[in-house]
């Protein structure tokens, strides 16, 4: 009886694990990511989820849902540097530089590269440069991260936004954000929609 319970609780969670997969085997354009910089020896872990919609052309199902997990940590005061995981199919390094942080507004830029595909035949190299605006009000706050980007699903040239609201301002931080990319050649490909969660330390 023992060994039926334990090929049984086996064989849901590979299951569980093999729709996990298939069903986030998907590129996401999620950030969960605002212009706040961590600040010098902070360091942050960041995971998230949603749901996106996807042209054929990338996608043999239009719909996704993607997971997220990052690791960042501030190097400098206004410097951070973070690598960014999508499973199963982006692996990307992150820069960010914080130019204005006042208490109200804080706006920042920084630089992406990545490998979008990484267990795909097809991948690509890609770079972005995103601008990341923030308005503050106490631990609530609103952003937009514009972004231009070249190599993303092979395009030449990409554009994506993505706008949320984050709750939290020290210790944790929780996210809501939706986005949308445009690419060379696909048009307006991937509109997605998520929650992210971040604990620093």
């Amino acid at each position: 009886m023992k060994s039926i319970k334990r090929n049984l609780l086996r064989y849901t969670g590979w299951w569980v694990f093999s729709t996990v997969l298939v069903l986030s085997s998907c590129s996401s354009i999620m950030q969960f990511q605002d212009a706040e910089p961590l600040g010098k020896g902070t360091a942050e872990v960041m995971g998230g989820f949603g749901a996106g919609y996807y042209p054929g052309s990338l996608e043999d199902n239009n719909y996704g849902f993607p997971l997220v997990g990052a690791f960042r940590v501030g190097v400098g005061d206004r410097t951070d540097l973070g690598v960014k995981y999508s499973l199963d199919d982006d692996l990307e390094l992150n820069f960010k530089y914080n130019f204005v942080n006042t208490q109200l507004f804080l706006m920042s830029t920084g630089a992406h590269v990545g490998l979008d595909g990484v267990f795909s035949r097809d991948n690509h190299f890609y770079g972005r440069i995103p601008l990341y605006l923030q308005v503050r009000f106490g631990s609530f706050s609103i952003y937009g991260i514009p972004a231009v980007s070249t190599g993303r699903f092979g395009s030449d040239f990409g554009l994506t936004a993505n706008a949320g609201v984050s709750f939290g301002r020290y210790y944790n931080k929780i996210f809501i954000e939706a986005g949308v990319g445009d690419y060379q050649g696909i048009g307006t490909a991937i509109k997605t929609f998520g929650l992210g969660f971040a604990h620093r330390f």
